[in-house]
């Protein structure tokens, strides 16, 4: 059986991983530098003067950073052992880990039936879960405000869509998140605009209007939208948004913003796909190529450039069309039509 990764095992495993042993064991030179860094040869742009730079004192996230003077060849402790050893993204977690094996890369992948959901369920574990808001219902029938974003009754079912119509939360859908089966985080948006809600409820002007509420303590940026859904697939599309999400079908994970954090990144990697779409918004250019950079090197990755707005502003054709243009530089049309992107998947 496979080795398998997560957050807290991967995040433990950062901490520990003594750089100055894997140098030695590559038999690759290093310099002492001040400030807690060390300086060795650039593994990509072939440089023989020393011009990495790498800090091997952890910072809040555990694991240590890097740049290269000369070439700019930037990222963290994963990017230089990938880079080293010329390891796929799995494998050079298992060497952090102190647990490569002599496997192949195809059999180290997991697969589709290994990932079974109590196992996924024990994966999430350390994951806080959390209840839904008091007054919190199922929506049994669509309302205009849902109707107007082109989400159907269907929809609303198959991501569990409810409503608040009184309390705290009155006029308020909400949109929960599930990871592993459990509820860790939900939105709470508002169906009247800020004048409606004023003229509703009599507030003056001085009364904060907030289109969008969350549950007090979560962290929007540990977790993935769509999780449990997109971690059956070999091919995942990421996106800003939950209707953005939605919009684009069960193989789209939402950031809950426009920036990868760290444990995002460390969740997909155990989600382990076989290739990416970043599918941010329009004036999300900069965070979408800064997301491509994190991940290139390990998966097969391709920014998905949408002509404007978001993708909840398109019909599901249309963001094919755009994922299988992304993708035509990388892979042959053929095989993404066989392999991945049958029309089939946007009907599900």
């Amino acid at each position: 059986m496979t080795a398998r990764f997560n957050k807290r095992t991967i995040q433990k495993a950062l901490k520990s991983f003594n750089i100055i042993k894997f140098l030695k064991k590559e038999k690759i030179d290093y310099k002492d530098h001040a400030g807690g860094e060390i300086r060795i040869c650039c593994p990509q742009c072939e440089d023989t003067k020393f011009h990495l730079y790498y800090n091997y004192k952890p910072n809040h996230h555990g694991r240590g950073l890097f740049i290269c003077h000369k070439c700019n060849f930037t990222g963290n402790i994963i990017h230089l052992v990938s880079e080293i050893k010329g390891t796929s993204f799995p494998e050079t977690l298992k060497i952090i880990a102190g647990r490569l094996t002599r496997r192949s890369v195809s059999e180290a992948k997991m697969t589709l039936e290994s990932r079974s959901p109590s196992h996924v369920s024990k994966e999430l574990s350390d994951i806080k879960s959390i209840h839904l808001p008091p007054n919190f219902k199922l929506l049994t029938h669509n309302i205009p405000y849902l109707r107007n974003r082109r989400i159907t009754l269907v929809d609303i079912k198959k991501y569990g869509i409810g409503i608040c119509t009184k309390g705290f939360y009155r006029d308020r859908i909400i949109l929960p998140e599930y990871m592993g089966g459990k509820l860790v985080f939900w939105q709470a948006r508002s169906i009247l605009s800020e004048k409606e809600w004023r003229r509703k409820y009599g507030y003056s002007e001085e009364k904060d209007f907030k289109k969008v509420l969350n549950p007090k303590g979560s962290n929007s940026r540990s977790i993935l939208g769509g999780y449990d859904k997109a971690q059956k697939y070999d091919l995942v599309v990421i996106c800003e948004g939950f209707f953005d999400m939605m919009r684009v079908g069960k193989r789209a994970i939402c950031l809950n913003g426009k920036k990868m954090s760290f444990e995002q990144f460390i969740i997909l990697a155990d989600m382990n796909p076989s290739r990416i779409a970043i599918m941010l918004d329009s004036n999300a250019k900069k965070e979408a190529r800064d997301t491509y950079d994190l991940l290139k090197d390990f998966i097969e990755t391709a920014i998905v450039h949408l002509p404007k707005d978001d993708p909840d502003s398109f019909k599901r054709p249309e963001l094919r069309q755009f994922i299988l243009d992304a993708f035509k530089k990388k892979i042959p049309k053929k095989a993404l039509i066989h392999r991945s992107l049958k029309s089939s998947y946007y009907n599900k």
